[in-house]
């Protein structure tokens, strides 16, 4: 079975955000936030595939370009982000960290 340790990149950006943002604190552990991070990420309609692409474009990032995409001011990241891979759709496979970002962690 996949799990959220099989992206360590995916894991590891959806982490600095979640710091970054103050997203974990006393009410949300990173243990209860990981929980929907593998949520988000194995949902109905995101394919593994996909994941496998995004893991490795973030692991292709400098460490600069890595805390843009994941941290950045939103054009500087819009900017960067334009050269991520994209799902069948032609959806941006990056979107997938605003979906981790809104998901209710409660």
């Amino acid at each position: 079975m996949t799990s959220l340790n099989d992206f360590p990149f995916i894991k590891q950006a959806a982490l600095e955000m979640a710091h970054d943002s103050g997203m974990i604190d006393r009410e949300h552990t990173e243990e209860n936030f990981f929980k929907g991070v593998e949520a988000c990420i194995f949902a109905d309609g995101v394919y593994e595939k996909d994941l496998v692409i995004l893991n490795d474009w973030l692991s292709s990032l400098s460490p600069e370009d890595f805390t843009t995409v994941v941290c950045g001011e939103q054009s500087e990241m819009k900017e960067i982000a334009k050269g991520s891979p994209k799902n069948i759709e032609g959806v941006p496979l990056v979107d997938l960290f605003d979906d981790i970002f809104n998901y209710d962690y409660r």
